[in-house]
């Protein structure tokens, strides 16, 4: 098993300074074999290396007041998709979509945007079924906490400022009710804390990928399906990028479209529009 790991490091290597997505066609979903269920120590090692491996003295493109601007059109429940370049964990994710991430809003973004529709009071909520994500949410920081996602560390909460430093950004919304959007980011934090997925696989709910967070909490209201690849059930942000591209223009679609953040030759963030965004490779 450990030979497969370091063919990976050895060949992201050799392609990282190219920034190719694939290997041989290859994802690390095919490439790497099911772990057992404690995950041995040099598997761990070896993927969280990879993670961290980026040009350090590259600036992102998109800036903090650019994601000030773009915070104005969000909304709690929003899906983001990004990608930042020089990353080596590029190589091995398919698509060209690599993140995936969860907007909440702080908690009085939630109860702004949830309380007078539902006749709630949704930080109470919080509060009371995940009191470990409400206390966190909680404190006075210089950028409020606004998203959930799934890094090294594990299922995170953190500031929408601190999700934009990449170079491309997009985002959509689930075109769902507002009670389901809130039960969707109830269960999301539900899962606050919990480590990283190092299996990769979708139905197990003792650790997480980006997501397939996002499809614990969505699941049942979106019509997400998993991929059986090397007897693992996954998801990567290519398969929800996915759906969103087969289904936009069908009875079938669930999604409403909000914006995406690409660049043009002179590597300057650009607005496109929803063609741009269902045909962009």
């Amino acid at each position: 098993m450990g030979k497969n790991y370091l063919k990976l490091i050895s060949k992201a290597k050799e392609l990282h300074y190219n920034n190719i997505t694939k290997l041989k066609d290859k994802t690390l979903f095919h490439i790497l074999p099911p772990l057992p269920k404690q995950v041995k120590p040099i598997q761990k090692i070896v993927l969280d290396t990879i993670s961290y491996l980026n040009l350090p003295f590259y600036e992102n493109a998109i800036t903090k007041e650019i994601a000030l601007e773009l915070h104005k059109k969000m909304e709690p429940g929003d899906i983001i998709f990004t990608r930042a370049k020089w990353h080596m964990n590029n190589i091995g994710i398919p698509g060209f979509w690599k993140h995936s991430v969860l907007f909440t809003g702080t908690l009085d973004e939630i109860d702004k945007y949830f309380n007078k529709d539902l006749q709630i009071n949704a930080s109470q909520i919080i509060k009371e079924k995940v009191p470990k994500a409400y206390e966190y949410m909680s404190k006075s920081l210089k950028c409020p906490l606004r998203i959930i996602e799934v890094k090294r560390p594990g299922v995170i909460i953190k500031s929408f400022e601190e999700c934009c430093k990449v170079d491309y950004l997009a985002v959509i919304r689930p075109l769902l009710s507002k009670k389901d959007k809130f039960n969707a980011i109830l269960k999301s934090l539900k899962h606050f804390g919990k480590p990283y997925d190092y299996n990769f696989d979708a139905k197990t709910d003792d650790a997480f990928t980006c997501s397939e967070l996002i499809f614990k909490a969505y699941k049942n209201m979106l019509n997400i399906e998993l991929k059986e690849i090397n007897k693992r059930s996954i998801i990567s942000p290519d398969t929800i990028y996915s759906k969103f591209k087969k289904e936009f223009y069908t009875p079938k679609n669930q999604f409403e479209f909000v914006f995406f953040i690409d660049q043009d030759k002179e590597k300057k963030i650009v607005f496109q529009d929803i063609k741009n965004f269902i045909n962009h490779n």
